[in-house]
């Protein structure tokens, strides 16, 4: 490891770091990188002694990728992580999670670089087709797709432009808990890219909806499992059960906040085709 910065280093133990101000500065930072490159025949000093309780503490911060390259540090960690079927389980189930971080801290770097006035007029070319921000289609793990070859596209290209801006707030909200605006901007970008995918037509209006319908519910403190709740509407969606024009109705009237005796269940059954 290089001491010089790697957390686990310059801590005498897991508990110690977690009280830190460098934790709380930065909850999700990986506190095993950088790693030392080793080869196919590590050499005696790469070795890293690790307790039980100390090597299930690593796994909630590592992905697939980093749990791989973690364990291969050595051959004792090698035998030891990979061949625990617990803690292989663990990684795998951070993996979406891990994913969404990655999305979140993509989004706000993009956000810092991106200045705009969420209520100013959206800028349009000549053809009145919005201008689309190039760090909107950029390369990353937050990068939204387009499909340009759609009819009325310079409307699908404003509502581009909105879902952009939108997830750029939602990411930079630090009143709201760190994973649920993860959770939420990962679900808003995986409706707009999946469905454009599949040449929906009005995938980043779906999308732009739903992130809408979905920081509303943050809000409702009446309402319970709200990460699940928003990946059950993300996911219906997707599958094609939402009527469009229902959701519309959902997005203008703001309908979670103004209700004043809201039910879950009858406001999803009521987004429903038929």
């Amino acid at each position: 490891m290089n001491s010089a910065n790697s957390v686990v280093d310059r801590f005498v133990n897991i508990s110690d770091y977690l009280r830190s101000s460098e934790f709380e500065k930065n909850p999700t930072a990986n506190i095993f990188n950088p790693l030392r490159k080793v080869s196919s025949e590590p050499a005696e000093n790469n070795y890293l002694p690790l307790s039980h309780e100390l090597k299930f503490e690593i796994t909630q911060y590592l992905n697939l990728k980093d749990f791989v390259a973690f364990s291969s540090i050595n051959v004792d960690n090698y035998l030891s992580l990979r061949s625990d079927d617990l803690l292989v389980k663990r990684v795998l189930k951070n993996e979406p999670k891990v994913r969404m971080i990655e999305r979140l801290e993509d989004l706000n770097q993009k956000a810092q670089q991106y200045s705009f006035d969420i209520n100013a007029k959206i800028k349009a070319d000549e053809y009145f087709n919005a201008i689309i921000p190039p760090m909107a289609i950029s390369p990353g793990p937050a990068r939204l797709i387009l499909n340009s070859n759609l009819r009325s596209y310079k409307y699908r290209s404003f509502d581009f432009v909105q879902l952009f801006q939108h997830l750029c707030m939602l990411a930079k909200d630090d009143s709201t808990d760190i994973f649920f605006r993860a959770h939420i901007c990962s679900l808003a970008i995986d409706i707009n890219n999946k469905m454009c995918s599949k040449d929906g037509e009005y995938a980043t209006t779906y999308a732009l909806y739903f992130l809408h319908i979905a920081s509303q519910v943050k809000l409702l403190i009446k309402i319970e499992d709200k990460a699940n709740k928003v990946a059950l509407l993300a996911n219906m969606i997707e599958n094609n059960e939402i009527d469009l024009g229902r959701l519309r109705q959902a997005y203008f009237n703001q309908v979670l906040i103004n209700g004043n005796e809201f039910n879950w269940d009858t406001f999803i059954n009521g987004l429903r085709i038929g």
